[in-house]
């Protein structure tokens, strides 16, 4: 159920779709059961969103005969908008527009069908056919191609353009019909700005004084006999004209605006041999059609740049993964680099330097030491230990040679025997990451894991390591009488949380932080190598 609400809530279309006040919108499931429904769809099956919810859509298309919606769900899933008759509970028998798209998961079954739009058929049909080939197109592109047929039907005009603006003031053909491909490709390069044509200036919206009488209270030009509109035009007006549709043998000639709150985003161009092919009628549906083009195509155009502005955030955020992963391991490098170097030289000098001072004492009278080498060599004593429990838990020995399982179980060891917390670890089958970086990043979100909870007044711990399909590795720790209050987070040190979870995502990994009871329960689900 959540795919589709968030489809109907948020995604390009079907947004726009639930939030239009006179659009009716329902989403069900797979097998016709309403989900949920907008304003407009209440007040067409004359309830409440709250009562229609879980029953089937059925119910108030054709409440008489189920079997004829399972046919329209049968045949509006193939991706085809069907006019079906039905009755409202409440009210005379009304035609609607019943248009259903299926909504794909992951898995590529249908998860959910949404009824996209009811129009009843008293509103013009054309808009139907509109919207209908504006919810089934993939893109942009197919819409404007769908648009394309269908002027063609309202027009009857051979040669058919939509040209759409761009940010630099160019108006190229996106699809065209009817033209020959040299006319496109010459026509297709004007600009608002640089060319004096009809098109340039129904897009401006400045008007000639020669143009006043073809042109609509609408703002579209239109001329029903070019040749005799430029014998009317004196020879020095002519220079703002191109001419290129009369060169062509087109006689007539219409440029209808694409015009969506006060932004004009393209033309309809329509041209024809013919003389006076469009009537009255057929250019005032034209204007109506085109305000419902540039709405949906501005629509299409938002959605389009959500898109690229989610690509773009996508590419930035791998991006900023990868220099995450790429420092992380460095980090883990440098840890062992440094647990090196304290074994292999700073605590072979404190070594040397404890053999001096043991030497120095032997050579006093009696072999006593002076008070100033008795407290040299107990703090060097120190230091060494010291250096030694760092390098351990820099890089723990344990866990390049035996492995993770091996590590955690000396790590628990060395809690419980410094806090006095008993930590029980067990690791079953293969549970071991491949990479000394893999393990020194799980090693050491365990090691935050345990010390926030026995810092959190954990009587007891339990710590398992085990396989899971998929080559990935559970681990989960379970610490008993954790003094925490309702947001199991509250155990954790402030940021430590996110900085483990930071840590586990730079893998793919991720943990889930519970309560139960007494007991705060952290699973840990790990890939056993990284790409």
């Amino acid at each position: 159920m959540g795919i589709a609400e968030a489809l109907c809530l948020n995604s390009g279309p079907f947004h726009s779709v639930r939030e239009s006040p006179g659009e009716a919108c329902v989403v069900t499931d797979q097998l016709g059961t309403v989900v949920s429904l907008n304003l407009a769809a209440e007040e067409l099956f004359n309830c409440v969103a709250a009562e229609a919810a879980g029953q089937s859509l059925s119910a108030f298309l054709c409440p008489a005969d189920g079997s004829a919606f399972d046919s329209w769900l049968r045949e509006t899933a193939s991706g085809r908008p069907i006019q079906v008759k039905t009755t409202t509970r409440k009210g005379p028998s009304r035609k609607i527009i019943l248009s259903l798209t299926p909504v794909r998961g992951g898995n590529g079954r249908v998860s959910t069908v949404i009824v996209a739009r009811l129009l009843e058929r008293g509103q013009p049909a054309i808009h139907a056919d509109l919207f209908a080939s504006y919810t089934l197109a993939k893109d942009r592109t197919e819409f404007l191609e769908n648009t394309l047929k269908l002027l063609q039907q309202v027009t009857g005009c051979r040669c058919i353009g939509l040209r759409v603006t761009t940010a630099d003031g160019d108006i190229p053909y996106e699809c065209y019909t009817g033209f020959s491909e040299q006319f496109w490709k010459k026509e297709s390069c004007l600009n608002v700005d640089r060319d004096h044509c009809v098109c340039t200036r129904v897009v401006s919206g400045e008007t000639l004084e020669s143009d006043r009488e073809a042109t609509t209270p609408a703002g579209s030009f239109y001329c029903h006999d070019s040749a005799s509109f430029i014998a009317g035009i004196p020879a020095e007006g002519l220079t703002q004209y191109r001419g290129a549709c009369v060169q062509n043998g087109f006689r007539s000639i219409a440029a209808i605006p694409l015009r969506h709150q006060g932004e004009t985003l393209g033309v309809i161009h329509l041209a024809d041999e013919r003389p006076a092919v469009l009537s009255v009628e057929q250019l005032q549906t034209t204007e109506f059609l085109a305000e419902n083009v540039a709405e949906l195509l501005s629509r299409f155009n938002g959605y389009q740049e959500l898109r690229t502005n989610c690509r773009r955030l996508e590419r930035r955020i791998s991006e900023l993964t990868q220099t995450g992963f790429a420092f992380s391991q460095d980090f883990q490098k440098e840890r062992a680099r440094v647990a090196q170097r304290l074994n292999e030289h700073v605590q072979q000098l404190m070594v040397c330097a404890l053999f001096a001072i043991e030497s120095a004492a032997q050579r006093q009278a009696g072999g006593k030491r002076p008070s100033l080498l008795g407290e040299a060599d107990r703090l060097l004593r120190e230091a060494l230990d010291e250096s030694r429990v760092l390098a351990s838990e820099l890089c723990p020995p344990v866990l390049s040679e035996l492995g993770l399982g091996e590590g955690v179980q000396w790590l628990g060891g060395q809690i419980s025997e410094q806090q006095g917390v008993p930590v029980e670890v067990t690791a079953e089958g293969k549970a071991e990451p491949e990479g000394m970086y893999l393990r020194l990043l799980l090693f050491d979100v365990v090691r935050q894991l345990l010390e926030s909870v026995v810092g959190g007044g954990a009587k007891r711990v339990k710590v398992r390591l085990e396989p899971v399909p998929a080559e990935r590795i559970r681990i989960r720790v379970a610490a008993d009488g954790c003094s925490v209050g309702t947001d199991p987070a509250s155990t954790f040190e402030a940021g430590r949380r996110q900085n483990i979870e930071a840590g586990l995502a730079l893998i793919g990994a991720t943990m889930k932080v519970t309560r139960r009871k007494n007991q705060l329960v952290s699973v840990i689900l790990a890939p056993q190598r990284v790409k």
